[in-house]
């Protein structure tokens, strides 16, 4: 019910969230297409204004910070005068920023677009893997973070800050500390399979299959086989413009029965119909579907909320922080009525 929701996200005020990620600059420059370049087939353009957002782990933390959860972000960044800004931009919007500084330049990305179409993206940073004093100084922040936490997310954008070492550093820590972790991974130098004994991954379709190199069985039984590599309990499958599978590996199951037993599945269709920017909108999802089940909610919870936060975020150009009040204006809309019923755990 509308009511039950919206005392969830209630809940979420407060709770202490720990993100763990790659920093990118989100810069969008809008142009105007003039005309074709006399030298040669290629588009002319002339700038109009430029806009700048903070992505990968950072948007997440934001997502986190506008649903008024205690949130740190521990990441990396360089020692220059964008990173500075982003830091400062990052501590106005209540989110405290743990980072180690050993990138030569900070990670952006640049899109070009004509009114709302995207022609070419240019990225600049490398990816840089965590020397051991850097890896050493992380697995401290993080450990320092996960006190009292109720949820961590690891966001692998693949730029270097989260590798197998620290992973194996950390987690028999943060595991017995922490109630919720949830990870999701993005970019070729990033594998789901790092991650073992998660509550929650958070890939699409697509990653999930190149990760397991198959492209042939059935999505449930690629999810299955993605469960039993990683010890993950649980996995929202995000489907582009059809929406979302949520599957919950069912542990109590009588030996060699087949995965169909063990492993419960839920479709959720999109809760959005159009589609203005899809920038973000996954770490939207596993923001929202994090926070929910560090607060108590039920994974068909955390899933509807999630997709509702997606389907918002889709509708914005550039990659904008959630709030609570966006939330709970389509909630009380009665937006909710159009998807499956919900179950909110007490």
């Amino acid at each position: 019910s509308s009511a039950a929701l919206s005392n969830l996200l209630l809940r979420c005020r407060g709770k202490k969230m720990v993100v763990v990620g790659d920093y990118i600059l989100d810069r969008y420059h809008f142009c105007d297409a003039t005309t074709i370049a006399s030298e040669g087939p290629m588009m002319t353009l002339r700038p109009l204004h430029s806009e700048q957002y903070d992505g990968a782990a950072a948007i997440i933390a934001r997502h986190l910070g506008g649903l008024a959860a205690d949130v740190t972000l521990v990441t990396s960044l360089a020692d220059d005068d964008i990173s500075r800004k982003a830091v400062a931009r990052l501590t106005e919007a209540g989110v405290t920023v743990r980072a180690v500084r050993q990138r030569k330049q900070t990670l952006c990305k640049s899109r070009y677009l004509v009114d709302q179409t995207k022609l070419f993206k240019l990225d600049e940073g490398t990816t840089t893997p965590l020397d051991s004093k850097s890896l050493e100084e992380v697995a401290i922040f993080i450990e320092e973070a996960s006190v009292d936490a109720a949820g961590l997310i690891f966001a692998d954008f693949g730029y270097g800050l989260i590798t197998g070492p620290l992973l194996d550093r950390v987690m028999p820590i943060i595991r017995q500390r922490v109630p919720i972790i949830t990870a999701d991974v993005s970019g070729q130098q990033s594998t789901l399979l790092r991650f073992k004994g998660v509550d929650l991954l958070c890939p699409t379709e697509r990653e999930v299959r190149q990760t397991l190199n198959n492209f042939s069985s059935g999505l449930n039984a690629v999810v299955y086989e993605l469960l039993e590599a990683t010890g993950a309990k649980s996995a929202m499958i995000t489907l582009g413009k059809q929406g979302l599978c949520m599957f919950d590996q069912q542990r109590h199951s009588a030996p060699k029965e087949s995965w169909d037993r063990r492993l419960r599945a839920a479709f959720l269709p999109a809760l959005s119909t159009h589609t203005l920017d899809p920038l973000g909108c996954g770490d939207a999802l596993l923001a929202i579907a994090s926070l929910i089940l560090a607060s108590g909610g039920s994974s068909q919870a955390a899933a509807y909320l999630g997709s509702l936060a997606a389907a918002i975020e889709v509708q914005q150009i550039g990659n904008q922080p959630i709030t609570a009040d966006q939330l709970l204006g389509r909630i009380n809309s009665g937006v909710e009525s159009r998807s499956q019923s919900v179950r909110l755990a007490s």
